[in-house]
C-alpha cells in the first residue's frame, strides 16, 4: 500500500546560482533557481562517508552512505539528510535514478532479493512515497517525472543473463512487464537473448530502449535496440576499427543527450586494451566512430559538444573535445588505484570520490578540467 513518508523540512526557500550545461568553447551562463525545500530544518551530515553520488550541475547533487540519502546545494561542501524515515540502511545495494533536484527514485531490494520497495520524491526529499515493486536489482531510467523504465537483473549464468523490462507512466506507482527472457517464465521471449551479459542500458524516448554488453565471441558487438517500448528487440551491429581483428568487444556505456543524439563507449580487448566512442545523430539508426583509440578507461563523462572525459591507467585523466586527440592530464593530488567515482558536469567542473584509506572515502572537486583538485570532504 502506498503511503506518504514525511521528513522535517524548512519552509524557507533559497536562491542558488547554478551553471547551465556547457558546450565546447562556450562560457557557461548562470540562472537563479528557487529551490524547495531550503536546507533549514534538514539535518546536516558533517564529513559523510559517501558510497556513490550524482551531481546535477556544479552546485546541486545527491549521494548515499551506508545509512542515509543526502543532498547538497553548494557543490558538495555541505550535505543534508533526506533519507525516507522508515529506511535505516541504504548502502551499495540500492539502485537509484536522479532526474533533477526535486525528483529521485531509490530501489531497495528485499532481504531475499526477489522484490523490492521503490521510494520516490517529487520535492527534493521533503516527502517520499513508497511502492512495492516485483523486482529487486534494476537499472532505472526516467524520461520525466512520470515515464520510466526498469531493467531488472534476474540472474547471471555462464555467459548469459536473464532480464525483465518494466515500464511505468505514473512516476513508478505501477509497473507493467514489457519483456522477459528468463526461460523459466511462461512469458519468456528471445528477441533480446538470454546469452550475453547486459551491462549498459539507456532510454532515448518513450519507445526506444537500448541494451548493450558483451558475449565471448571475437569481433562481435553486443548492442540491442527496441523501437516499441521493449516488446521486441533487434541487434545493431557496430563497425569495428579496420585495423582491429580478433578482438573481444563490450558496449560499456550508452548515453543519449536527446532522442536523436547519443553516444556509446566500446571497449576492445585483443593485442591492445582500449576504448572507442561512437555517436549517433539519427536516434540510433546508424553509429559512427568519433574518437581514436583511448587507453582502456572507466568512469566516462559524456557532455554536450562532443566533450568526453574519462579516467584511465597510470592515474591519467583523458579529455577529448570535438574529435581532437586525447589530452592527458595528471591529477593533483594523485588518485592512483583509489578513485572509485568520477563525474564531470561541464568541461571544467568535475567531482571525484576517493577511497583514501581503510573504510574511509574523501570527496574532491576540480574547476580546471581535472588538473587540480580541492578536497571537500577530508
Amino acid at each position: 500500500m502506498n503511503k506518504k513518508l514525511y521528513l522535517l523540512a524548512g519552509v524557507l526557500t533559497c536562491l542558488v546560482v547554478v551553471s547551465c550545461s556547457v558546450l565546447s568553447g562556450v562560457t557557461p551562463t548562470e540562472e537563479v533557481i528557487t529551490l524547495p525545500p531550503a536546507t533549514a530544518g534538514l539535518a546536516p551530515v558533517p564529513a559523510p562517508q559517501i558510497l556513490s553520488f550524482h551531481m546535477l550541475d556544479s552546485t546541486r547533487g545527491w549521494a548515499v552512505t551506508e545509512e542515509s540519502v543526502l543532498r547538497t546545494l553548494d557543490g558538495g561542501r555541505d550535505w543534508f539528510d533526506v533519507t525516507p524515515p522508515e529506511v535505516s540502511q541504504v548502502g551499495e545495494r540500492i539502485s537509484a535514478y536522479y532526474l533533477d533536484h526535486r525528483h529521485a527514485w531509490l530501489l531497495l531490494p528485499s532481504d531475499d532479493y526477489t522484490d523490492g520497495t521503490l521510494y520516490h520524491t517529487a520535492n527534493g526529499g521533503e516527502t517520499w512515497q513508497d511502492t512495492y515493486v516485483p523486482f529487486a536489482g534494476a537499472s532505472l531510467q526516467f524520461l520525466d517525472d512520470e515515464t520510466g523504465y526498469a531493467l531488472a537483473d534476474l540472474g547471471v549464468g555462464a555467459g548469459s543473463m536473464a532480464v525483465a523490462l518494466y515500464w511505468t507512466e505514473d512516476g513508478g506507482t505501477t509497473w507493467t512487464l514489457r519483456y522477459i527472457n528468463d526461460p523459466t517464465s511462461p512469458q519468456a521471449e528471445d528477441s533480446l537473448p538470454l546469452s550475453g551479459l547486459k551491462t549498459s542500458f539507456a532510454v532515448s524516448d518513450e519507445t526506444h530502449v537500448w541494451v548493450g554488453g558483451d558475449i565471448p565471441m571475437a569481433d562481435y558487438t553486443y548492442l540491442y535496440a527496441s523501437n516499441d517500448g521493449g516488446d521486441t528487440w533487434s541487434r545493431k551491429e557496430l563497425t569495428l576499427p579496420a585495423d582491429r581483428v580478433e578482438v573481444f568487444a563490450s558496449v560499456e556505456e550508452i548515453v543519449f543527450l536527446d532522442p536523436q543524439e547519443g553516444y556509446l563507449v566500446l571497449g576492445l580487448v585483443g593485442e591492445l586494451s582500449e576504448n572507442y566512442i561512437y555517436q549517433t545523430t539519427d536516434g540510433g539508426e546508424s553509429w559512427q566512430q568519433v574518437t581514436g583509440s583511448i587507453p582502456r578507461s572507466f568512469m566516462f563523462s559524456i557532455l554536450p559538444g562532443q566533450v568526453f572525459i574519462c579516467y584511465g591507467p597510470d592515474d591519467t585523466i583523458f579529455r577529448i573535445v570535438d574529435g581532437d586527440e586525447a589530452l592527458e592530464i595528471a591529477p593533483d593530488p594523485s588518485f592512483g588505484d583509489y578513485l572509485v567515482g568520477l563525474q564531470f558536469v561541464d568541461e571544467s567542473t568535475g567531482f571525484a570520490l576517493v577511497f583514501s584509506r581503510v573504510y574511509h572515502r574523501s570527496f574532491y572537486v576540480t574547476h580546471d578540467g581535472g588538473e587540480n583538485w580541492t578536497e571537500l570532504i577530508p
